[in-house]
């Protein structure tokens, strides 16, 4: 399984199977900015572990606000994992809410 950040790099065989984004999606977990329609997604993955007690609980209007500290990862186009880095400093942050969809834990 490969891992990118940001945009794939195409490769020879996808520029001719390639989806609507211009990239093949077969299994490639994708790290990437989410989406402002990806917000109540990660607040249904965060909350999944917050009423279980694993996690602190995020309200749907904090994650609306704090989009610009969200990094999601993708695969097949399906959010399955996301983190917030909130940077304090030049050399302090904290990662927040961090969370892997169960069925892609191992």
């Amino acid at each position: 399984m490969e891992i990118s950040s940001g945009s794939l790099i195409q490769e020879e065989g996808d520029k001719e199977k390639g989806t609507s984004h211009g990239h093949k999606e077969n299994g490639k977990l994708r790290v990437e900015k989410p989406r402002i329609n990806d917000v109540p997604k990660i607040h249904r993955l965060i909350n999944y572990f917050a009423d279980r007690g694993e996690m602190l609980p995020r309200p749907l209007s904090e994650l609306y606000e704090n989009i610009r500290e969200c990094f999601v990862v993708r695969q097949s186009g399906r959010v399955i994992a996301c983190v917030l880095l909130h940077i304090f400093w030049s050399d302090l942050a904290e990662i927040r809410s961090l969370a892997v969809a169960e069925d892609n834990q191992k």
